[in-house]
Formats: C-alpha cells, sequence, structure tokens
C-alpha cells in the first residue's frame, strides 16, 4: 500500500501535531478512524 509519509517517525509526527490542533480547535468535533475498503478479486 501507498502512503503520503516517507517514514514511520513522519506519520507519528504529523497525526500527533494533528491530533493537538483538533484538541485546540474552538468547536467541537468528532473523530472516525475510516478504513480502505477491502480489496476484491477482480472478475
Amino acid at each position: 500500500m501507498r502512503t503520503i509519509y516517507k517514514s514511520e517517525e513522519g506519520k507519528q509526527a504529523v497525526l500527533s501535531a494533528y491530533k493537538s490542533i483538533l484538541a485546540a480547535w474552538p468547536v467541537p468535533n468528532k473523530q472516525y478512524e475510516l478504513r480502505p475498503p477491502m480489496a476484491t478479486p477482480s472478475s
């Protein structure tokens, strides 16, 4: 699977910054974890 992050450390740094920004956001927010759909074999 391709990723937009160059390293696991970079991914964690970006996600951590994102979560801290959302925590300080003045409007209540809900967060959902989205998972990609399962791949289906082509016919």
